[in-house]
């Protein structure tokens, strides 16, 4: 090679050190013997020996890899091109990530501002909670002077003053207060309104409990019946109420009445449309109203008389009471109008199509409030009270219902909001209006209340509950003689169920009951049906005096 530049990489050229040698070697190219070689080269004084070797094996380098033909100036300027585009990318490669960072940088001080403030409330919910909570705690010795003080202006607390509650005892009361208190807490926190201590009724009130149930599911979902007896047992419930069942009870094979509160007596009434065909099972409307327990022993006058005389099922009610003391409760449902696309199901086509072959064109609204102000209206006339819950889908305050059970003879307010202490919330979960409550006259003595928040219950409605003295109702005096409770048999308990159909099986082997079965199976042809009816009954009904002897038992 010779001791030129022409070997230079596009690299090489751009160093300094290098243009240097590259200025020498062409200045002083023209003076260099032809016949230098590699390593026999005569440099210019500028050029040490160990560059003027590099340079000459980069120029072989140089000739293997690239046409004879291409120059320095070319390599300079595609290179020059390349590193231009390559520039271009990486910048906006670099522009991009920047971006990116930035935006995660601000994203992530936004989060912690907002993180800053949760925990900030937080904080400020804690100590308030600690703060409330070491407020109405109570010390030990002021519990005891609690437990074994007897005011005499309540007739229904008493304890004796020689009774001197453990230490044990003080802190199961203690923790049972604060577990409530959490309870009621967490429901106020959710959006209930007013407050009721559950597994602690007062003796002399009567807890009344109204909701939409939104259909009470029965055979499509079972888990609301189960709720609504929790909810029955859990709060302590005397009188349950409730509207749109949406079921047609002729076709099925137990009443609301028979599935409700197991094991409990009950005095009711189940209101559905009755005046059509059957079409479909889940038949939209009815109403239903029960007394559980207790206060079934005071409940008269409940069989044809009970309920919406157009066997539509707008309303069904109760009687509580005697003739000194008469109080009626009532179940209403006042339906609204339909959608331009409904299927015509709805209760205010059921209904509208009632009145209109009877003749009446007005809105069934119209006619419901106009039937129920004078059923009402004849009670409060006699001198009775009236406790009327219902799903009015108006406003409770300023609707037509509400002007109308406000004039006399009637005088009939919220009771709800006397319980809780303020208006009633709205009811439905997407509404803003109270459209259901529980109304009653002025002769009724109310206590506790709460308005419960939404889907506490079974349906997309609120659940109400409304304490109510008995002496307003009925004068508080229970029949001395009450209905008996009866028992049901704990099927989840194996040994109960193996014992219950061990001793049951012994019981028929020993009246022989089996072979009783097969002898009026092959009866002659002599006995008519009338006389087998009865011997079959007689057979059915000493079977069940067997199984319900040893269901109590068990």
């Amino acid at each position: 090679g010779g001791g030129g530049t022409s070997g230079l990489s596009p690299l090489d050229a751009d160093n300094p050190s290098h243009r240097s040698i590259r200025r020498s070697g062409q200045n002083n190219s023209t003076h260099a013997p032809a016949g230098n070689v590699c390593l026999g080269v005569q440099t210019t004084n500028n050029i040490p020996w160990s560059s003027a070797w590099s340079i000459g094996h980069r120029h072989d380098l140089q000739q293997q890899q690239a046409p004879e033909t291409s120059t320095i100036g070319d390599h300079r300027s595609g290179e020059s091109s390349h590193r231009f585009r390559r520039s271009r990318g990486t910048n906006s490669i670099r522009s991009e990530k920047r971006r990116k960072r930035d935006q995660a940088r601000q994203d992530k001080y936004r989060a912690s501002q907002m993180s800053r403030e949760q925990k900030r409330r937080m904080r400020q919910l804690t100590s308030g909670s600690r703060k409330f909570m070491k407020s109405i705690r109570l010390s030990h010795s002021e519990l005891r002077d609690g437990v074994r003080s007897y005011d005499k202006e309540r007739a229904d607390y008493s304890v004796p003053a020689n009774v001197d509650p453990d230490l044990a005892a003080v802190d199961r009361a203690s923790a049972t207060e604060a577990r409530e208190i959490n309870t009621l807490l967490h429901l106020l926190h959710e959006g209930g309104v007013g407050s009721i201590s559950p597994h602690d009724k007062r003796a002399g009130w009567v807890r009344i409990m109204f909701e939409n149930f939104n259909s009470i599911g029965i055979g499509t979902q079972g888990w609301k019946m189960d709720r609504l007896n929790h909810l029955v047992k859990q709060l302590e419930i005397d009188v349950l109420s409730g509207c749109e069942t949406n079921l047609d009870w002729r076709q099925q094979s137990e009443n609301m009445l028979d599935l409700l509160a197991p094991a409990q007596a009950k005095k009711g009434m189940v209101a559905h449309n009755t005046t059509g065909d059957l079409l479909h099972s889940n038949q939209r409307g009815g109403t239903m109203i029960s007394a559980i327990g207790r206060l079934c022993d005071t409940v008269t006058a409940t069989d044809g008389t009970g309920r919406d005389p157009t066997n539509l099922g707008r309303w069904c009610w109760i009687q509580l009471g005697n003739d000194d003391i008469r109080t009626y409760i009532v179940s209403a449902y006042i339906p609204c109008k339909p959608a331009r696309n409904s299927a015509g199901e709805t209760v205010w086509e059921q209904q509208q199509c009632y009145f209109q072959s009877i003749g009446d064109f007005r809105d069934p609204d119209v006619i419901m409030i106009e039937d129920l102000v004078a059923q009402i209206k004849s009670w409060r006339s006699a001198g009775h009270e009236v406790i009327l819950s219902l799903d009015v889908n108006q406003n409770v305050y300023d609707g037509e219902l509400a002007a109308r059970l406000g004039e006399a003879p009637i005088h009939m307010c919220c009771l709800l909001e006397q319980a809780i202490g303020a208006k009633a919330p709205n009811s439905h979960f997407r509404g803003n209006k109270p459209i259901a409550t529980i109304f009653g006259s002025n002769g009724l003595t109310v206590g506790d209340g709460m308005a419960y928040p939404h889907w506490y219950g079974v349906g997309d409605h609120r659940v109400f509950v409304v304490e109510v003295s008995a002496a307003s109702l009925f004068g508080g005096n229970y029949p001395k003689v009450g209905s008996p409770r009866a028992r049901t048999l704990n099927c989840k308990i194996s040994r109960c169920r193996q014992q219950y159909n061990s001793v049951l099986k012994s019981l028929c082997d020993r009246h022989k009951m089996h072979k009783k079965l097969l002898q009026l199976k092959h009866l002659d042809e002599s006995v008519s049906s009338a006389q087998y009816q009865l011997m079959h009954n007689k057979w059915d009904n000493e079977l069940g005096d067997f199984m319900a002897l040893r269901k109590t038992r068990v």
